[in-house]
């Protein structure tokens, strides 16, 4: 497992050093905004009750909490690489 972990820090690392501080912040903020879209989107399909709507959108806002954990996770090793 540990051999796992340290080949994902080691990527998580070549895309810190590949891209930068300031762009994978940028990355970062978009990602977060995606993330808060499929949350309301989440809600609206909560409140219209309409269990395929509902499917969607949560399968969307894990797709996007993911998107957004990996962008925070490139921004804070970049970080803490400096």
């Amino acid at each position: 497992m540990n051999a796992v972990k340290d080949d994902i820090q080691q990527k998580v690392y070549h895309i810190a050093d590949t891209y930068g501080y300031g762009p994978q912040s940028r990355m970062c903020m978009e990602e977060a905004a995606e993330l808060i879209q499929s949350i309301n989107k989440y809600h609206r399909a909560r409140c219209d009750g309409d269990p395929l709507k509902m499917a969607t959108a949560r399968l969307n806002m894990i797709e996007e909490i993911a998107d957004t954990h990996n962008a925070l996770a490139d921004g804070v090793f970049d970080n803490w690489r400096k």
